[in-house]
């Protein structure tokens, strides 16, 4: 599935070459955080995803006692490590800056979007996304730029 991009990112593109921070569909790791008696991979897990991509910032995995509470509720609570933060370095960070800031909310939708998707088939590979939830059980919090994030 081709993403639509404006003209001046697909020109940036073919200059830079392939690379994963600029690759219009990048592997973008997600952390997740669930109870596991109440771990079901058949997409009826409600999901409250998480995201930031700004300023360079990593969105580091830390204990919360409201995402506890949100898992013992039957939650998957996942956290979007999207361009534009710093989670996987600084090319990571440029990829999603000025007037390629698009790629931040791409990348958030393009989680989401795998994390409802279809269960893999054969359940051999654990990291293959998709089963965790369904459309219409995703739910986005963001704050500062990751509310703009959610906002958009």
């Amino acid at each position: 599935q081709n993403v639509a991009l404006h003209a001046s990112v697909l020109e940036e593109q073919k200059k830079k070459g392939d690379v994963p921070a600029t690759a219009l569909r990048p592997r973008i790791p997600v952390t997740l955080f669930y109870k596991k008696e109440k771990f079901r991979r058949d997409g009826s897990m409600p999901l409250l995803l998480n995201g930031y991509g700004s300023y360079g910032i990593s969105e580091e995995p830390t204990w919360s006692n409201l995402n506890t509470l949100y898992a013992d509720l039957g939650f998957m609570v996942a956290t979007a490590h999207i361009r534009g933060g710093g989670d996987l370095g600084e090319p990571w960070y440029q990829a999603a800056k000025f007037l390629t800031k698009k790629r931040t909310f791409l990348d958030f939708i393009a989680v989401a979007e795998a994390l409802a998707g279809p269960a893999p088939v054969g359940g051999g590979d654990e990291a293959a996304v998709g089963g965790y939830t369904s459309v219409g059980n995703v739910a986005i919090v963001g704050g500062s730029a990751g509310g703009m994030l959610g906002g958009a």
